[in-house]
């Protein structure tokens, strides 16, 4: 078994600040897409009505 060999705290805040901004962009895009789905379903209901 080879010794273990810690990132850097350059790597963990690096890593850190991808996984944030990934988090954040996705989180808006589901927002967006929920929102529209949300939408349309109500115009189904509505048209259906």
């Amino acid at each position: 078994m080879e010794k273990v060999q810690w990132p850097t705290r350059e790597e963990v805040v690096y890593s850190t600040v991808v996984v944030l901004v990934t988090v954040f962009f996705f989180s808006i895009f589901l927002f967006f897409a929920d929102s529209a789905f949300v939408r349309l379903l109500t115009w189904f209901w509505e048209l259906a009505g």
